[in-house]
């Protein structure tokens, strides 16, 4: 079914995504195309001492991964988006 999610969790994840996309927006519009991109990104279920260190199948460093991507991509035309595992997630 699609609409608003149904959990305070999946609101937030919702606005996260929207502001993601007003803020690249504005950055686009105030800074004349300087390269500044916004991106959102999931890095998954990782190990820590929040989610635990037996079932998370992720380390630190592979959740850091397509954020590190991101920030280093020479390619600029990429903003206001949302990605996991190196890859865009629609979320419309």
């Amino acid at each position: 079914e699609k609409g608003w999610p149904n959990t305070t969790y999946g609101v937030s994840k919702a606005l996260v995504h929207a502001l993601t996309r007003i803020h690249a927006r504005d950055i686009l519009q105030y800074t004349m195309n300087s390269g500044v991109t916004v991106n959102a990104m999931c890095p998954g279920w990782c190990k820590s001492d929040m989610a635990g260190w037996e079932k998370p199948p992720r380390t630190a460093a592979e959740g850091a991964d397509t954020a590190i991507w991101l920030a280093t991509s020479p390619d600029c035309t990429i903003t206001g988006s949302f990605f996991a595992d190196r890859k865009e997630i629609s979320w419309k």
